[in-house]
């Protein structure tokens, strides 16, 4: 009987230790932190169009560019490219003024001397996006971003009936220039700068350097395939990363899968993020290359 005993409490104590380690090393599979509920996405958008508090950005946001839309092969993931710059540009003459990005397609990523393009790019083409300007709400200078991240249409425009809009593409001395426009403007608006880094990096992965796979801008580019649409970009505002620390970039880039319409593709599922709205590109805090 004692014998039985022993055995009996070895094995409890293996249950025991077991379940313990489970307690301390388990962590649930959780949606990538690149995808973010549409909400919040809505959130981070109105924050960057109602910066009151700094008229200098407020004005920027109202005036000179709301956000904008790409084709989806412009984000495509082959075997040439692990996924897009997105370069902060501005441009402005005495009548007015751009605030766009311009996309890039780069074959790694390096987080030094990243002053400007091309930084490994895969093609000379730089395409600019269809840059658009979203309704204000009735009886006021406030944008409707809700209603048009979430309900409106956003048809590109046709030369004429039947043809395509045709993307700009534009060379590396226009871009430069506009990347040079941009950071003369954040000194201006603020100091500390509210963007450290004149782009954003969008791959599949949660961080451009990682060796995992989590398959974030294709399973993003699934979902459009399947509509045949596109994707719309959003500027947005967020100060502090989910850890806390002072993000680098503050100004963020928000992508939203949409359909052939310019509309925002219906999530299939609720919860942290349907896999139609995009967010954290890279740099958040200080990129590294390891």
């Amino acid at each position: 009987m004692k014998k039985y005993s022993k055995v009996i409490s070895g094995i409890l104590g293996i249950v025991v230790i077991c379940y313990a380690a489970y307690k301390i090393f388990y962590k649930p599979i959780m949606p990538p932190i690149a995808i973010i509920p549409i909400e919040r996405a809505v959130v981070m958008i109105s924050d960057f169009m109602d910066k009151k508090e700094n008229a200098k950005l407020h004005d920027l946001a109202i005036n000179a560019g709301h956000g904008g839309m790409f084709k989806v092969d412009h984000f495509r993931i082959s075997n040439k490219n692990i996924g897009v710059m997105l370069w902060f540009c501005y441009d402005s003459t005495k009548t007015s003024e751009e605030f766009y990005v311009a996309l890039e397609q780069v074959d790694k990523y390096d987080s030094t001397h990243f002053d400007r393009l091309p930084r490994f790019a895969t093609t000379n083409q730089i395409i600019k996006p269809y840059i658009f300007l979203y309704p204000k709400k009735e009886n006021t200078d406030t944008p409707a971003v809700r209603k048009h991240v979430i309900e409106d249409r956003c048809l590109l425009p046709q030369p004429k009936p039947g043809v395509a809009y045709k993307f700009d593409t534009l060379d590396s001395a226009t871009v430069n220039k506009s990347i040079k426009n941009f950071k003369r403007k954040m000194k201006f608006i603020s100091n500390p700068i509210y963007c450290e880094y004149s782009f954003s990096v969008f791959t599949e992965n949660n961080h451009p350097a990682s060796n995992t796979k989590d398959h974030i801008l294709s399973d993003f580019l699934y979902k459009i395939d399947g509509v045949g649409g596109y994707v719309k970009y959003y500027f947005a505002y967020e100060e502090k990363d989910k850890k806390g620390n002072d993000l680098k970039n503050k100004i963020r880039l928000v992508l939203v899968a949409v359909d052939k319409e310019g509309k925002k593709i219906k999530p299939k599922r609720n919860g942290n993020g349907d896999g139609t709205t995009v967010e954290d590109s890279w740099p958040p805090p200080p990129p590294t290359t390891k």
